[in-house]
Formats: C-alpha cells, sequence, structure tokens
C-alpha cells in the first residue's frame, strides 16, 4: 500500500524501503499471541527475501514480547504516535481510523512540509 501511494502521487522518500522493514518487524511484535508472531514473521521474512533481492531483509528485525502481563504504551514518543488498535473496543480498521479522527486534529489545521520533489503529492 505504501508503495503504491508512493508511486501513484510522486513520493521520493530516499531510504524509506529500509524504514518500512524496521516498521514491519516492530509490527510483528505487536501480535497478540506467539502464533500469530510466528505466522506474521513468516509471510514478512518471505516476501523480503522476494523483495529487491532480498537487499532490505537484514532490516527486518521482529522481536516478539508477550503480552503477559505487559502494559500497553499509547502516546507520542520520538514523534512517533502509538495508539492500542484495540482502543474504544473497535472491531474494525474503519472504526479505528474514525476513531483517531476523533482524537487527532483535522487535516486542515496542520501544516506540512514536503520534501524537495514531493510537492506533486500536495
Amino acid at each position: 500500500m505504501q508503495n503504491w501511494f508512493k508511486q501513484t502521487y510522486g513520493y521520493h522518500i530516499p531510504g524509506w524501503e529500509k524504514n518500512f522493514a524496521e516498521a514491519c518487524g516492530y509490527s510483528c511484535g505487536t501480535a497478540q499471541n506467539r502464533a500469530h508472531y510466528d505466522m506474521s514473521v513468516a509471510g514478512y521474512e518471505a516476501a523480503f527475501r522476494k523483495w529487491k533481492g532480498g537487499k532490505y531483509l537484514q532490516y527486518f528485525k521482529p522481536k516478539y514480547v508477550s503480552a503477559e502481563g505487559a502494559k500497553f504504551f499509547f502516546g507520542v514518543q520520538k514523534d512517533v504516535l502509538f495508539i492500542d488498535e484495540d482502543i474504544g473496543g473497535v472491531q474494525t480498521p474503519a472504526e479505528l481510523y474514525h476513531l483517531v479522527d476523533q482524537i487527532i486534529a483535522p487535516a486542515s489545521d496542520l501544516t506540512f512540509r514536503f520534501l524537495p520533489g514531493n510537492e506533486r503529492a500536495a
């Protein structure tokens, strides 16, 4: 999805592939149980091996974190917003996006700065 958006709207973001692989590793760490984690890791690893000759597999570093007894962090840390995807009892991604839309500022109230060469997406 991110690659489609980037290509469709002409974004040029140097190093996005490395960041994407790292984000996929973090995503695996949010699995609700070990079986889901193992399934996610296997899928990502297979995809990263095929994608661009496996060049970015080295940046995919998932780490399983047992949810048992863990406290979920949500808030802002190092310019990243963390939100529990089960917040408010949401059942679908659409419900989550709707809820998040209610708690963040409307896009019209935000100021966006684009990297040089990405103005077309504005």
